[in-house]
């Protein structure tokens, strides 16, 4: 049994079956599946670069070992140890998933230097970081598996600290593998998929009150013209507002075929505003919610946060 004390043996665990995988064992038929979990462009990082760095957690190979989240890396053990005491089968069940996708994992990676890192190490972040969010997701829908010490659960703040975190650019894992590992835990691929994206909502979208009192879902890129007027959804601007979107706009930089919706809001919103008086003006007008303080600081937040990025023309007509 895997206990929250006992870290250093699950990874030796860990490493010491990885290990047995020699590289000419490696799966090859992905080797020309394209990346699609990118390090930030260097252009935008200077402009803000705590936008792209983690607070409390790290996912995935980028940014693990770092000084100030290690702290995280025994909670992550102690999910994997509950994981393992309600569902059947052992560890070394999910290491051998893991190992009928290494390759389609690692080229998921855009950045990943292989001289670094060694295939069991790679390895061990890939299983015990797959697992923490598998059971994160899990607790999230059943609220009967959170321990009654759960920090994450017992304090919202710390939640919400990691579920930002998750959604930072360099902070991720592939689709393939959270789906592997939920289906033999009972979960199911398309009910992970599903429930976290419920569980990010809270971060995605804003709560808007109808006219009838009742509280409805909108998204702040929903901008639509109709019968000669505007429509702008509310943008909430608070301290994560552009930590969030910068990470976005990264990502949409590197993939075409994703679309360009962030980084054309961002650009027509810094088109409606210059100075501050323009922010109270939006205010006032319920475009914008300001929850960052002055709106000094969110006219200077707007006005740098298309530094170095290119707008899409496109979808205009």
């Amino acid at each position: 049994m895997v206990g929250r004390d006992t870290e250093p043996s699950v990874r030796e665990i860990l490493y010491s079956k990885l290990g047995e995988v020699s590289t000419e064992s490696k799966v090859k038929t992905m080797s020309s599946t394209s990346s699609f979990i990118f390090r930030a462009p260097r252009e935008l990082r200077p402009v803000n670069e705590g936008a792209f760095e983690q607070q409390i957690i790290s996912i995935g190979p980028y940014h693990h070992g770092k000084d100030h989240l290690k702290a995280m890396e025994t909670h992550k053990v102690g999910y994997l140890s509950s994981l393992l005491q309600r569902c059947s089968g052992g560890l070394e069940n999910y290491i051998v998933a893991y190992m009928s996708i290494e390759q389609e994992v690692r080229n998921c990676y855009a950045e990943h230097d292989d001289s670094a890192m060694s295939s069991a190490e790679f390895g061990a972040i890939m299983v015990v970081d797959g697992l923490f969010v598998v059971q994160l997701i899990s607790k999230f829908m059943d609220p009967q598996l959170r321990e009654s010490n759960d920090s994450l659960f017992k304090q919202n703040l710390n939640l919400s600290f990691v579920a930002l975190d998750l959604l930072l650019l360099e902070n991720q894992l592939p689709l393939c593998l959270l789906e592997k590992f939920a289906d033999m835990t009972g979960l199911g691929g398309d009910t992970f998929a599903r429930e976290a994206l419920n569980f990010f909502s809270r971060q995605s979208c804003q709560n808007e009150e109808s006219s009838s009192g009742q509280v409805r879902k909108t998204y702040c890129f929903d901008i639509q013209f109709k019968h000669g007027t505007l429509y702008i959804p509310t943008l909430i601007v608070d301290h994560d507002t552009e930590r969030m979107m910068r990470n976005l706009i990264a990502y949409e930089q590197f993939k075409d075929k994703s679309g360009s919706i962030v980084m054309d809001y961002a650009r027509f919103i810094d088109c409606l505003i210059n100075y501050p008086a323009d922010v109270a003006l939006l205010c006032d007008c319920r475009v914008i919610d300001n929850r960052l303080g002055s709106n000094e600081d969110v006219a200077s937040m707007i006005n740098k946060i298309n530094n170095y990025v290119y707008l899409s023309t496109g979808r205009f007509y």
